[in-house]
């Protein structure tokens, strides 16, 4: 866990600004126009203000380097208005801005500051970048790797991690071999859990042991990351050198002993499940699971884990019907993978249909299913649901302890 940040050390400024760099300057488009009307006429030039509200602004991107090696570079914006008195005025406020002192970056907007990774600097300061690069080379070895974005800058300085593999290894903890395995599974997030992704792998790695004998072909089965979360919940240990066979075997066993502690102590609480896959269950006619003893009883029918989905369901993030004698996941999410789709924002998307002991569904009812969720995506306005989402996650956020928190990517 990081060191909280000394604000008032990270913005003291002990030493003189020897050199201010002007990267661009952009003004609102009708900024010249307002102005020349308002030397001619302040009153005309009120009354347009008023009219139109369009906004009258100036953006400033610089850079302030000081004797001592130190900078900070930041988006200032300038806005100009006109009073009751035909008075124009303006105002000037820093945005956002990027500081790089004692060898460590920070990102600050507003009165937040936190350290600074790639993505604060791709997303916000990528006017900067050729100035960036020509001070950290390095910067151009962590722009290549994605999986780089999300480490602080001041980390890879610190721990000496100028290129991509170094930067992995520090965030996995594991061989170079076993990285490449997860970046492989990174590029299809076809799988239930994208172990690619660093808060889920530093959650699984406590419960995986003889890791560097960790296969695609083993994280890459459909019961990989069921069997892991069982064993976060359950306190055991997944073995990466166990076979599909055996993961199968142990997938199974646990989930009989999450399910008879769960029907042994948990009330039967509603679960809510979000709006969406209500309105899917009224279009599709299958049927929506709602309680959590429903999906126990539903796990311990077709003898599968799905008796662990309770927080998925009550989070908003997937739905569960039974199909005939299947059991169905859905999730609402942008669609990942459906080479089919072209929208990009949030839709209803098919997780997966398993029957007895996990076997998979037949062609037909699995084709019969995504024509379904095809045909609901295109009737259907998303936008509706996700203020509902919004509201799921701050109640879940809530309900976490302090080190589920600090592994949350948000």
């Amino acid at each position: 866990m990081a060191r909280p940040i000394n604000k008032e050390k990270v913005l003291e400024n002990k030493t003189e600004v020897k050199q201010y760099t002007l990267f661009n300057e952009i003004k609102s488009k009708d900024l010249d126009w307002f102005l020349d009307v308002y030397k001619q006429d302040p009153y005309k030039a009120r009354v347009l203000y008023m009219n139109g509200k369009n906004g009258h602004n100036i953006e400033r991107h610089v850079c302030f380097e000081r004797t001592d090696g130190s900078f900070e570079i930041c988006r200032f914006v300038k806005k100009f208005g006109m009073s009751k008195t035909n008075r124009i005025y303006s105002s000037e406020k820093k945005i956002y801005s990027l500081i790089y002192k004692d060898k460590k970056f920070y990102f600050k907007q507003g009165s937040v500051l936190k350290h600074a990774n790639f993505e604060h600097i791709s997303c916000n300061f990528s006017f900067a970048y050729n100035f960036l690069e020509e001070k950290f080379a390095w910067l151009r070895n962590i722009k290549e790797d994605r999986t780089c974005h999300h480490i602080s800058l001041s980390t890879i300085v610190k721990n000496k991690l100028y290129n991509a593999d170094k930067v992995l290894k520090h965030i996995y903890k594991v061989p170079t071999p076993i990285i490449k395995i997860l970046k492989e599974v990174g590029k299809n997030p076809t799988y239930s859990r994208n172990f690619s992704y660093k808060t889920e792998w530093q959650r699984a790695l406590p419960y995986l042991i003889n890791v560097e004998n960790l296969s695609l072909e083993l994280i890459k089965n459909h019961l990989f990351s069921d069997t892991v979360d069982m064993a976060i919940k359950l306190d055991r240990r997944v073995n990466c050198s166990w076979s599909a066979k055996r993961l199968k075997i142990e997938h199974d066993n646990w989930s009989k002993d999450l399910s008879k502690i769960m029907r042994e102590f948990d009330p039967i609480v509603e679960l809510n499940p979000h709006k969406v896959y209500e309105d899917f269950e009224h279009f599709s006619g299958f049927k929506l699971l709602r309680t959590n003893h429903d999906l126990l009883n539903e796990g311990d029918k077709q003898r599968h884990c799905v008796a662990g989905y309770a927080n998925k369901v009550k989070s908003g993030i997937s739905g569960i019907f039974i199909v005939d004698k299947y059991t169905l996941e859905l999730q609402y999410r942008e669609p990942w993978y459906e080479s089919n789709s072209i929208k990009k924002t949030k839709q209803l998307c098919y997780a997966q249909l398993r029957g007895f002991a996990n076997c998979s569904a037949p062609k037909e009812l699995d084709d019969k299913v995504k024509e379904l969720i095809r045909a609901f995506n295109e009737k259907y306005d998303f936008k509706r649901y996700d203020e509902d989402i919004r509201n799921r996650a701050i109640d879940i956020v809530q309900l976490m302890d302090d080190h589920e928190r600090e592994l949350l990517p948000f």
